[in-house]
């Protein structure tokens, strides 16, 4: 794998047929640090952006679009947690370029940023949380990092605990065939072609209950790293798959 900085230390060839997929990293930090060792040792040409909107005068949604263009990317990994719904809207343009974008629908991240619609969309399928309540639920509570397809196929849930220190980046990668079903289950209502984290906690009967569903990266990268199964790189590998 390379990991070369934009613009910075050195050009990039135009993308040929023979050389491996590109990936953009759309932000350095410690999203981007941790998107780049999600994928490291992989057959892909990793490179990522020290990216400034205001400093530039232009949206990052903006950016990202030149950078993929100029450098011909094949896969972008927005680990900036902004814009994405306007990103989300701006997939087809990213397409005609040969750029396809880790990120779920429009309407899925709608779904998912607004608790209320997130609520509605899942109530009677799984048990949902009441905002007052979540704070109230006496169980231990799980991350679910999920992924599907661009068909809407959920591929993996791998459900965690946080660790001793009850910090996500030491979480324990757990075998529980409730919650990941319960993790199918959310991926499917919310029509999920992509990845996310799902967060569930037990109420006193021990039941899981939905607390929230994020798309936003830097949310997702310690359950990943901890899950030790590469999800991001899976994620890369099926949209470069749907060439």
């Amino acid at each position: 794998m390379k990991v070369d900085q934009v613009g910075q230390t050195k050009a990039l060839t135009p993308r040929e047929a023979s050389t491996p997929p590109r990936v953009l990293v759309g932000v350095v930090g410690p999203s981007g640090a941790a998107a780049i060792k999600a994928l490291d040792g992989e057959t892909l040409d990793v490179f990522s952006a020290d990216i400034d909107p205001p400093a530039s005068g232009d949206s990052y949604t903006e950016v990202l679009y030149s950078l993929c263009e100029r450098h011909r990317v094949d896969v972008l990994v927005p680990a900036l947690d902004c814009e994405l719904l306007l990103l989300a809207s701006a997939r087809v343009f990213f397409a005609q370029i040969g750029t396809k974008i880790v990120l779920p629908s429009e309407k899925t991240l709608r779904v998912c940023l607004d608790r209320r619609s997130l609520r509605r969309c899942c109530r009677g399928v799984v048990r949902v949380s009441d905002s007052a309540l979540a704070d109230t639920l006496p169980g231990a509570e799980y991350s679910l990092a999920t992924l599907a397809g661009s068909d809407g196929k959920v591929t993996a849930v791998v459900p965690l605990a946080p660790g001793d220190s009850g910090d996500a980046a030491t979480a324990d990668t757990i075998h529980d065939e409730g919650l990941e079903k319960i993790g199918r289950q959310i991926a499917v209502q919310i029509g999920l072609t992509s990845l996310v984290n799902i967060q569930v906690k037990e109420a006193s009967d021990g039941q899981p209950v939905l607390l929230e569903v994020s798309p936003y990266f830097s949310g997702m990268t310690p359950p990943m790293l901890a899950s030790g199964v590469s999800m991001l790189k899976l994620c890369v590998d099926g949209l470069i798959a749907d060439d």
